[in-house]
């Protein structure tokens, strides 16, 4: 959430980098669609005040109880492309209907809908690196990715929220569009106070449990 205590450390790193952050969404709560604009693209939204104003319902406290205007979000795009650079939250495979990319056949179908030389996506919550090389596809094991000037990559970050990879810590990446590098991280954070968080908010108990274990 671009208002929790690690956002606003992050937020103060001097970095020509650009943070990507990977989740979803509207699985949460629409403050969580606005975090992660702000961090592709700032302008999209505007000041929170205003986005809250337009889409969010509030009860006698002033607290949101609902939300409005939906159709206005729907109409807005599946991806968003940043010069050589695709992010989407599911696969550039027809967007709308909420591919994984979880298979080889998947990474091809990805590549060969993405015009660009290097995708990110998500949804899975899994990380995946990549890189289309001579014609061949290779997976990167390590945190840095390169990407060559005739070489293509399809990444995906992992999850901020709820990493379904067997580890709990925070995933996220620094991109480097100008070295065309990517530097994965893990962040340690509170797991207990997030499933608290869920199980106060009223979500399904799985949702909380599952944070210990990374799935």
């Amino acid at each position: 959430n671009w208002r929790t205590r690690t956002s606003s450390v992050v937020k103060r790193i001097p970095s020509r980098h650009a943070f990507v952050l990977t989740g979803t969404p509207l699985e949460n709560r629409l403050d969580d669609l606005y975090s992660l604009m702000q961090v592709v693209d700032p302008h999209v939204f505007g000041p929170l005040w205003r986005f809250n104003e337009r889409f969010t319902t509030l009860d006698d406290a002033g607290r949101p109880s609902g939300y409005r205007n939906l159709d206005a979000l729907r109409a807005l795009p599946y991806d968003i492309v940043d010069g050589d650079t695709r992010f989407v939250h599911a696969s550039p495979d027809h967007p709308p209907d909420w591919h994984y990319i979880l298979t080889e056949q998947e990474a091809w179908n990805a590549f060969e809908a993405c015009p660009e030389s290097v995708c990110f996506v998500g949804h899975s919550h899994v990380p995946l690196r990549v890189v289309l090389r001579r014609g061949r596809l290779v997976v990167v094991d390590g945190d840095v990715v390169e990407v060559g000037e005739e070489e293509r990559a399809l990444l995906n970050v992992g999850s901020v929220g709820q990493p379904r990879d067997g580890d709990p810590r925070a995933a996220y990446a620094l991109w480097d569009p100008g070295a065309r590098r990517m530097v994965a991280r893990r962040l340690e954070y509170d797991l207990a106070k997030a499933a608290r968080k869920i199980e106060e908010a009223g979500l399904p108990p799985i949702l909380a449990k599952r944070l210990s274990i990374g799935q």
